[in-house]
């Protein structure tokens, strides 16, 4: 397995675009397994989220199979990992699923900011070949070898553990917005630093998880790192 490190008490796994290419496609050509290839894109907001959720940093400490780093301020506290978006995990799992044949399963929010017709349009135009389905939230999801979960943080987690036995895909993973990036909904820049910022602009009601990230999160750990160290200091 891949080194791990802990960031507010949340495992990450120190991987690179490479690996987890391959490990994409060995879990795509292996025999159906009794577990999938479980993916988490943590990002700040997850970490800050887990320290209430006991169910969630359950899931991240001990369910996930791999917890890729998705978030600037990850990589400023552990300088080790590299950063690998969602939405990049997104495009090499359509892209490997559509050249292997693999069956692809999308759970969608009703209210998402990118329809499910306008889901289904992109899909057909981009990756003419997929096999593919797409179900709002609440709608009974069959066997698939690809679950793309776009429920919100938390919940698509939630909703991965909870339906491994009906589904028994070959590979899972929490999604959030990366579709409304894939249909151009969002347009984010080049750079990583920002795309915070244009999210925000297409979507307000993105500003709590936003405000996690870029402000609560930086706070909150780099306190804990200097109460850390002040700990360490000898008393004099």
């Amino acid at each position: 397995m891949y080194p791990e490190t802990k960031i507010l008490g949340i495992r990450l796994h120190k991987i690179s675009r490479r690996d987890l290419e391959k490990e994409v496609v060995s879990s795509l050509g292996a025999p159906r397994p009794l577990k999938p290839l479980f993916i988490a894109t943590v990002n700040p907001s997850f970490v800050l989220k887990a320290q209430k959720d006991v169910s969630f940093k359950e899931i991240l400490n001990h369910k996930t199979t791999l917890n890729v780093a998705d978030g600037v301020g990850l990589k400023i506290a552990d300088r080790s990992l590299e950063i690998i978006p969602g939405v990049d995990i997104v495009r090499l799992l359509l892209d490997k699923a559509e050249l292997l044949g693999s069956e692809v399963h999308i759970v969608s929010k009703r209210d998402s900011l990118t329809p499910k017709g306008r889901m289904e349009y992109t899909l057909r135009a981009k990756y003419p070949k997929l096999v593919f389905s797409v179900k709002e939230e609440d709608s009974v999801v069959g066997g698939c070898d690809v679950l793309l979960c776009a429920l919100g943080e938390v919940e698509q987690e939630k909703f991965i553990v909870d339906n491994m036995g009906r589904t028994r895909s070959r590979v899972a993973i929490g999604i959030g917005g990366s579709f409304d990036v894939i249909t151009g909904a969002i347009k984010l820049p080049q750079t990583v630093y920002f795309s915070w910022f244009f999210r925000l602009i297409a979507s307000p009601r993105r500003f709590p998880k936003i405000f996690r990230s870029v402000i609560l999160f930086p706070l909150l750990f780099f306190s804990k790192k200097l109460l850390t160290r002040c700990n360490k200091v000898p008393i004099m």
